[in-house]
């Protein structure tokens, strides 16, 4: 899951809140990478919306 992001440069979301929408949390491994990803582009907050969790998933 790592690098597989990319980024508009007309987007700028420094200083930023985002707002960011998963159907389905598993692993975490999305909402962990995108995080890191939209912190190095300056996003000030970042709020994880999930809609379901898998059954047994980690959530560490």
């Amino acid at each position: 899951m790592k690098d597989v992001f990319s980024y508009s440069p007309s987007d700028d979301i420094k200083n930023k809140s985002i707002l960011l929408i998963d159907d389905i949390y598993d692993s975490g491994a999305t909402i962990k990478e995108i995080g890191k990803f939209l912190t190095k582009l300056g996003a000030s907050c970042i709020a994880p919306l999930v809609i379901a969790k898998t059954v047994g998933g980690d959530i560490s």
